[in-house]
């Protein structure tokens, strides 16, 4: 919850719950589901390294991305962005291509306008799960995907990247001719190319028929994983719908050797999977930023109980005879002796000489006050 999330210590024990509604949510906990309830326990002092994987294509169906358009204003700012490229490019308009009305389909990954249109969803939700505060260390992409790797690693502007999909470039940069990302943004992650199977940036010698190779040679994309094993990645983002090979590729260290967690997954709704899969990132130690996360959501900070486990114990302790204890009164003294007085007794100060202390003792055998 919003309290949980942004005001309270995040420890390494964790859970995650994703419920449509406070009912919900109580039947889940209430009876420890499994498949509702996610649990796992952060390891201290092991920082997960992040990747963000986009397919070539995805099961998905023709409304896909509406929800998120409907109740995020960041992928639907983007989405907005990018349809005034495309359309001149293409000649339609990007919203109606992602959201056909009933009866339509929406074209198919393959041809210029499903590549566009492939894309557009998997920037824009790069785009908020960086307004959430989840960047990666690494991007790779297949087929289209590997475009939109390009041009999350900053090695293409936005024009370049749907001029290529749309078929309006040649495909013939050679790397002096490449137009990086001039908008304001983060560091940019590292590029694997599953084209070349290894890792390209600014400083590279980037092929003039690398877009040519993309479309027709074959990939390497059992390259590019093992040597994303090599690099100690330890979560794999698939951001969009499932359907990158690369989940199954087998590397020295298997396949199983990241923790692999799909955004959309069409089975249970765009809006329930990008939740769970953001509680997944949370479990494996992922930062997020949950005040941009909340931010713009009609959320308020609630009581909540305080944390059993750091209670501390504030009873005095009786010294063995003889022995002063921490208040420096020994256990055999008589109580007549110390008696507890409302104005104790003046403290001899050298360093302020005119000003008056008084002192009084505490124990277990006198008051807390006169």
């Amino acid at each position: 919850c919003y309290t949980a999330a942004t005001g309270r210590t995040h420890h390494p024990h964790r859970l995650a719950v994703v419920a449509g509604n406070l009912q919900e949510l109580r039947e889940l906990l209430a009876t420890g589901d499994s498949e509702g309830i996610q649990r796992a326990e952060v390891k201290r002092g092991q920082q997960p390294t992040l990747a963000w994987v986009f397919a070539d294509e995805g099961a998905h169906d023709a409304q896909m991305g509406r929800s998120l358009y409907e109740t995020e204003p960041v992928f639907r700012a983007a989405v907005q962005r990018y349809s005034s490229i495309v359309e001149p490019l293409i000649g339609a308009n990007l919203e109606h291509l992602l959201f056909p009305p009933v009866g339509e389909l929406r074209s198919k990954s393959g041809s210029s306008t499903g590549d566009v249109v492939h894309a557009a969803i998997q920037c824009a939700l790069a785009e908020l799960l960086e307004s959430w505060g989840i960047h990666p260390e690494v991007v790779i992409g297949e087929g289209v995907g590997e475009y939109v790797a390009a041009y999350q690693a900053g090695l293409l502007n936005e024009a370049d990247l749907f001029e290529l999909l749309s078929g309006h470039a040649d495909g013939g940069w050679p790397g002096e001719q490449l137009r990086p990302r001039s908008e304001g943004r983060r560091p940019c992650p590292r590029w694997l190319s599953t084209v070349t199977g290894r890792w390209i940036d600014e400083t590279s010698t980037f092929a003039g028929d690398h877009w040519q190779r993309e479309t027709r040679g074959p990939a390497r994309g059992q390259e590019a994983r093992q040597r994303l094993d090599d690099a100690g990645i330890s979560v794999m983002l698939e951001v969009g719908p499932s359907g990158s090979t690369l989940r199954h590729s087998r590397t020295s260290r298997g396949a199983d050797s990241a923790d692999w967690v799909t955004t959309l997954d069409v089975r249970h709704g765009e809006l329930h999977g990008i939740l769970k899969a953001i509680g997944r990132l949370y479990l494996g130690g992922v930062g997020v930023d949950w005040q941009q996360f909340y931010s713009g959501r009609s959320c308020r900070r609630v009581a909540l109980p305080t944390y059993p486990f750091q209670r501390h114990r504030y009873w005095f302790e009786v010294a063995p005879a003889g022995e002063e204890s921490l208040l420096g009164v020994a256990a055999d003294e008589p109580p007549a002796a110390t008696a507890q007085r409302l104005l104790g007794e003046r403290i001899d100060d050298e360093w302020s000489p005119s000003l008056a202390e008084l002192e009084t003792r505490l124990g277990l055998d006198r008051g807390a006050y006169a």
